[in-house]
């Protein structure tokens, strides 16, 4: 084993996919580990996961400091096996977390799944992913995950011009007209992602499974990103994109809408025409809990990603025509013409307010865990901390 191999070089990577971001104390967490194969064979000993809780608190110094304990120990998910160069091991995992620990503070309280491979004589690969604890009777929606607020994480007018975004992970990926691609957080911090300023992009979206951002570019093309190294290519049977209307990702897998059509893409196998409808006329495609159409008419469908079958769950008109709209787990949101912002529960067709302001005119809207981007179409960018009015 050479020094590169030692050093992880060319090895395979983890991620993390919980069942849900937004859990209660006292509740089972589940999901998959999955690790991707890498470009050589990698003996693995075993992959564990536990979950993590990192408080902030007053030291004898009088300063904060950070302190991070296990909440739920180490389950180890894998014995045993050998990674095959570019395949994809998924393992499910399920902790019941503790009654009594406190919900989800920004900055005070966090929350995170926290996975490792152990790989004799390399640097051992890991993953995590944060999650959001409700408190007790809150429902599992931006609204109730965190203290009521919103905030400005731009300057005015600083995202002008951007042509698509996506949030992953709490962490927001925008495709700017300048070319390149941006990783923003929460406290509006943010970095290029990749080193390309050669993007002209139409539609993004991701596949939070295999930690990959999806860009369709305005040449008809579709191109990848690894998250969050920015890696790039092309993948396989990569056909014509440029009459896809809107593209999500759901698990690994990634969808798209046609005029009439919705179909599922596999880079190994191409194209896959959901059911044998032909007249979805489909301006935002989405992949929540199940797939989400939202229609040019305002009606919302739930759309089983195996065969096509759909149900009609909502449509929002009586605060007027959906200016855009975004979805995280079975929660829609959108931005009505009447100035609100809006959600939708899927499971139980229940749509409510997200704050009290009526001055939201969003660009796009990205939602992940507890936290709702907005991008105004004066370019400013806020984020949505439990839907306090602007």
């Amino acid at each position: 084993m050479g020094l590169l191999d030692k050093l992880g070089v060319g090895g395979g990577k983890l991620s993390i996919a919980p069942a849900a971001l937004q859990v209660h104390a006292g509740t089972a967490i589940t999901g998959q580990i999955i690790y991707i194969g890498g470009k050589r064979l990698q003996p693995i000993t075993k992959i564990s996961v536990r979950v993590q809780c990192t408080l902030a608190e007053r030291g004898q110094d009088g300063q904060m400091h950070l302190r991070t304990v296990d909440i739920c120990p180490d389950q180890i998910v894998s014995q045993a096996f050998s990674a095959q160069p570019g395949q994809q091991h998924p393992f499910a995992f399920s902790f019941t977390l503790p009654t009594g620990i406190p919900a989800s503070r920004p900055s005070e309280t966090t929350y995170r799944v926290v996975a490792s491979a152990d790989i004799p004589g390399e640097v051992d690969p890991g993953a995590d992913v944060e999650i959001t604890l409700l408190a007790s009777g809150a429902t599992a929606a931006p609204v109730a995950a965190a203290q009521q607020g919103w905030a400005k994480i731009s300057k005015d007018g600083e995202w002008q011009n951007s042509r698509a975004m996506v949030a992953v992970g709490g962490v927001l990926y925008l495709s700017h007209s300048n070319g390149k691609v941006y990783a923003i957080k929460p406290n509006g911090t943010y970095a290029q992602l990749g080193d390309s300023s050669g993007w002209n992009t139409r539609l993004m979206a991701a596949t939070l499974m295999t930690r990959t951002l999806w860009l369709v570019e305005q040449s008809g093309k579709l191109f990848q990103m690894e998250l969050p190294s920015g890696a790039w290519g092309e993948p396989g049977n990569n056909q014509e994109w440029g009459a896809v209307t809107s593209v999500t990702g759901l698990g690994s897998s990634l969808f798209a809408s046609t005029p009439g059509k919705l179909w599922s893409f596999d880079p190994s196998s191409g194209w896959r025409q959901l059911g044998a409808l032909d007249t979805w006329r489909t301006r935002f495609l989405f992949g929540g809990t199940e797939l989400i159409a939202v229609e040019e008419s305002g009606d919302v469908f739930a759309v089983r990603p195996e065969d096509g079958a759909y149900r009609n769950i909502g449509n929002p008109s009586q605060w007027g025509t959906i200016v855009t709209a975004t979805c995280d787990g079975p929660l829609v949101y959108v931005n009505m013409s009447n100035g609100g912002l809006y959600g939708l529960d899927t499971t139980s067709g229940r749509w409510f307010q997200v704050g009290t302001s009526m001055g939201w005119n969003s660009f796009a809207l990205a939602s992940s865990g507890s936290l709702l981007f907005s991008l105004e179409r004066n370019g400013t960018l806020f984020v949505v901390q439990g839907g306090a009015a602007h």
